[in-house]
């Protein structure tokens, strides 16, 4: 019987400190969303995400991580944390997801920052 498993990736952006004049969070992950599609047992795929600052003032990203109740997905850093996006910068996530348990499965990243105000 061949064994299959489907994942999902679906991102939601929860920040340690939101921009207080728009309640928005200046994080932009993209792509917004991935799906692995129909996936065997212990196979695993990958994805490269980019994390950047559209706000207007120095990020420190403390952490960035998954939030989910599968262990199928891992999440990697392109540099150590904690780290400084200045406005406009970025850095990439890759996103790995190994097939274990049949069903769909879900993660969101969540990153955590603080605003460098002058």
């Amino acid at each position: 019987k061949l064994s299959c498993v489907l994942g999902i990736l679906l991102f939601l952006l929860v920040g340690a400190v939101i921009t207080p004049a728009y309640g928005e969070s200046p994080i932009i992950i993209t792509p917004f969303q991935w799906y692995t599609g129909i996936t065997d047992a212990g196979a695993s795929k990958s994805a490269s995400f980019t994390v950047q600052n559209g706000g207007s003032v120095p990020l420190i990203i403390r952490n960035i991580h998954l939030r989910t109740t599968s262990s199928c997905f891992s999440i990697t850093p392109s540099m150590p944390l904690p780290a400084t996006l200045a406005p406009s910068g970025q850095m990439n996530v890759e996103i790995t997801f190994t097939a274990g348990a049949e069903g769909l499965q879900r993660a969101s990243i969540e990153v955590d920052y603080t605003e460098i105000t002058p």
